[in-house]
């Protein structure tokens, strides 16, 4: 893990990072759209989140804990609250 940042909004977050990390073919106004009709108002007001992986494989003999994709079900299900 390289940086974790926490944003206002999608919107904000969408000025700060380049939004081809999230959909390389999405127009900004796009990815708004899409990320707010799979996010209600309740979990972006918590604050989108951007993670910055350096993608550096295992090291020989030491296998990764979990896939890429295991990782990511795991944080999105634990990092926010039931009721959101």
């Amino acid at each position: 893990m390289k940086r974790i940042t926490t944003y206002a909004s999608f919107e904000v977050r969408l000025s700060a990072e380049d939004p081809a990390r999230i959909d390389p073919d999405g127009r900004r106004e796009e990815l708004l759209v899409n990320l707010r009709s799979i996010y209600p108002p309740a979990r972006e007001a918590l604050g989108p989140i951007a993670f910055d992986f350096d993608h550096r494989p295992a090291r020989p003999g030491r296998p990764m804990p979990m896939t890429p994709s295991q990782y990511a079900q795991r944080a999105t299900s634990s990092a926010f609250p039931k009721d959101c």
